[in-house]
C-alpha cells in the first residue's frame, strides 16, 4: 500500500514537472488571466518589451468622429495617423480596437496593413466579440510624417456563393479608441504636435462668457471651416489651443487653380476617377459637385464621356447608363470588342439643385450558366478626356443672390446676439463660411452686416418686421442652407442657430 502511494506521488510530481516545463502552457495560462483582467489582446511583431519610462503620447486617427465600418465579404477601409514631430517619438505601437459580428459558418480574417505592407491578421470567429490588435512600430514607421493604415475584411461563408449582394455575413467596426501609443523624448507641447495627436483637428478653446472673445474665435473658425486641417470648438477648460496658436496654424488655403468651374477639380487629370477598374458584372463612376462651392455657378449643359472598354467574351455587349440625381439621362449598348467609346449626353437645365451627382455605369450583358457565378474579370477605364461642358445659364437660388448682394463689400462686419454654446458656435462658423467664403470678416459691435443669433434669440426684439433687406440664414432638418426674408419669419424664436443678414446696398 505504501509502495502504491509513493508511486502515485511520483507520478503526480512528474506531471507537475512536465506541466511547468512546457512554457507555452504557462504562457497560455498567463494570457488567459490577462484577457480576463484587461480584455482580449493580440500582439504582432513584438521585438522587445514596451518601455515604461519617459513620456507617453496617444495619437488619434484623422477624423476620429467618423465611423470605420467594414460590411460584408470582402470589404476595405483605411485610416491615417499623423506622427508628432517636435516631441521626437522613440518607440511605440499601433492599437486597433475592433468589434465584430460574424454569422455561423463564416471563415473570415481581418488584415491590417501599414503603408501597403501587411502587418497583422486576425481570425474572426462566429458570434459577437471585441478584440484588440497591437502592432509594434518599426523605426521606419516612426520616421514617417503619417501612417496610412488599411483594413481588409476577407473570407467566405454560406451566403457568399451567390455574390456579395446576397447577404451580409460579417460586420467589423474599427473603434474610435484605436490610436498610436508612442514613447516620446520630449513633452507633447507644441501646437503642431498637439494637433497631430488630435487627429489633425485644431481644437480651439471656446469661452462660455460670450462677448468679443467668442466673436473673434467664431470669425477665425469660419475662415478655415471645411478645410484641412479642420477646426472645431471645445470648452476652454480642456486641452485646447489659444486663439493666437490657432491663427498661427490655420492659414487659409489658397484658392484652387484647378479651373473656373465647380466640377473642374473633380475632373482634373490627377483625379482618382481616371484609374483602371477591375470588376465582375458592373462598375460605376460618380462625379459630384456643389454649385454653392464657388462664385461661378454656371450650369453644365452636357457630359462629354470617354471610356476605354475591355473586350468581352462570346459576343457579349457593353451597356452604358448615365444618370443624374437618380434620373436617367442616357442608356446605350455597344459591341464588346469596341475598345474606346465616346458619347455626349445632354444635362437638364430645368429645376436645378445645388448638389449634384452624375453616375456613369458600365456592365456586361453576358449571363452565366451558373446562377451564382461571378463571371470573368472585366476591365474599364474612364478617360481624362471626359468633361462637363458649361452652358450660358447660371444657378441662382436665394443664397447665391444674397452672396452677390454682399459681394459689393470687401469686408463684412459680424456681430453676436447673446452668448453661444460650443455646439452652436460650430454651426454658426459653418453658416458664415457658406455665406461669405471669399470675403474678409471683422468684428462689428454697432450695425453689423451679419448678426449671429443663438437658439434663444427673440426676433421680435430685433425689429426685423417690415425690413426689406434683412434675411435669415439657417440650416433646415436636412442640413440644407435656407435663406428667407426676416420679415416673413413667424414667431419670436426660430429655435435654431441663424444669421441675420443686412443686404441693403446702402448699408454695404
Amino acid at each position: 500500500m505504501r509502495l502504491i502511494g509513493m508511486g502515485l506521488l511520483a507520478f503526480l510530481l512528474a506531471g507537475i514537472a512536465l506541466f511547468l516545463a512546457r512554457s507555452d502552457t504557462i504562457d497560455q495560462t498567463l494570457r488567459l488571466i490577462r484577457e480576463m483582467r484587461d480584455g482580449p489582446q493580440l500582439q504582432f511583431e513584438v521585438v522587445a518589451a514596451a518601455r515604461t519610462e519617459g513620456t507617453a503620447a496617444i495619437v488619434q486617427r484623422v477624423a476620429p468622429e467618423m465611423p470605420i465600418i467594414l460590411l460584408g465579404l470582402p470589404a476595405y477601409q483605411g485610416a491615417t495617423f499623423l506622427m508628432p514631430i517636435d516631441a521626437r517619438p522613440t518607440s511605440g505601437y499601433l492599437q486597433i480596437d475592433v468589434t465584430y459580428q460574424v454569422l455561423a459558418g463564416v471563415e473570415g480574417v481581418l488584415r491590417i496593413s501599414i503603408d501597403d505592407t501587411r502587418r497583422a491578421e486576425m481570425l474572426l470567429h462566429p458570434g459577437e466579440a471585441g478584440r484588440s490588435v497591437r502592432i509594434q512600430l518599426t523605426a521606419e514607421d516612426i520616421a514617417r510624417a503619417r501612417l496610412v493604415v488599411s483594413f481588409g475584411l476577407q473570407g467566405q461563408g454560406p451566403l457568399a456563393t451567390c455574390g456579395p449582394d446576397d447577404g451580409v455575413e460579417a460586420v467589423v467596426e474599427i473603434e474610435t479608441t484605436s490610436a498610436l501609443v508612442l514613447e516620446i523624448a520630449a513633452p507633447l507641447v507644441s501646437p503642431q504636435d498637439r494637433v497631430a495627436a488630435w487627429g489633425g483637428d485644431i481644437r480651439l478653446g471656446w469661452p462660455e462668457a460670450g462677448g468679443a472673445d467668442q466673436l473673434d474665435r467664431l470669425i477665425e473658425a469660419s475662415r478655415r471651416f471645411g478645410q484641412s486641417p479642420s477646426i472645431s470648438f471645445h470648452p476652454d477648460t480642456g486641452d485646447v489651443l489659444s486663439l493666437d496658436e490657432a491663427r498661427a496654424l490655420a492659414q487659409p488655403a489658397e484658392p484652387s487653380a484647378g479651373g473656373t468651374h465647380v466640377w473642374d477639380e473633380a475632373l482634373a487629370d490627377r483625379s482618382p476617377l481616371f484609374t483602371l477598374r477591375r470588376f465582375q458584372r458592373s462598375t460605376s463612376w460618380r462625379i459630384r459637385y456643389d454649385l454653392h462651392a464657388v462664385p461661378d455657378a454656371v450650369l453644365p449643359i452636357a457630359l462629354d464621356l470617354s471610356i476605354a472598354l475591355g473586350r468581352l467574351p462570346l459576343g457579349d455587349q457593353w451597356q452604358i447608363i448615365v444618370t443624374m440625381n437618380d434620373h436617367l439621362l442616357g442608356q446605350t449598348l455597344v459591341d464588346g470588342d469596341l475598345g474606346a467609346f465616346h458619347l455626349s449626353v445632354n444635362l437638364p437645365l430645368s429645376d436645378p439643385v445645388p448638389r449634384n451627382e452624375i453616375e456613369i455605369s458600365v456592365q456586361s450583358t453576358g449571363t452565366q450558366d451558373d446562377i451564382c457565378g461571378q463571371g470573368p474579370d472585366l476591365v474599364a477605364e474612364l478617360l481624362p478626356a471626359t468633361r462637363l461642358l458649361p452652358g450660358d445659364a447660371a444657378y441662382g437660388d436665394a443664397l447665391v443672390r444674397l452672396r452677390a448682394a454682399l459681394a459689393r463689400a470687401q469686408s463684412l462686419g459680424v456681430g453676436l446676439q447673446g452668448a453661444l454654446g460650443v455646439a452652436e458656435a460650430q454651426v454658426a462658423a459653418g453658416l458664415l463660411a457658406e455665406l461669405a467664403p471669399h470675403q474678409t470678416l471683422h468684428p462689428a459691435q454697432n450695425a453689423p452686416h451679419v448678426l449671429v443669433l443663438n437658439r434663444a434669440a427673440d426676433l421680435s426684439s430685433l425689429a426685423v418686421q417690415g425690413e426689406a433687406h434683412a434675411w435669415l440664414v439657417y440650416r433646415d432638418a436636412d442640413n440644407r442652407v435656407v435663406v428667407e426674408p426676416a420679415a416673413e419669419a413667424t414667431g419670436g424664436h426660430i429655435g435654431t442657430v441663424a444669421l441675420l443678414v443686412t443686404s441693403d446696398p446702402a448699408a454695404l
